[in-house]
């Protein structure tokens, strides 16, 4: 019954953390020399 439910929830997890990863890394150092870069 709350199968959409899970799939959303999930959904919203997985970009979040997509998200949080993706900063956290630019917050490195490769991500800083990556991001000088740009």
């Amino acid at each position: 019954m709350n199968s959409y439910m899970e799939v959303y929830l999930f959904t919203m997890v997985l970009c979040f953390a997509i998200v949080f990863g993706f900063w956290l890394w630019l917050y490195t150092k490769p991500g800083k020399k990556w991001l000088e870069n740009m």
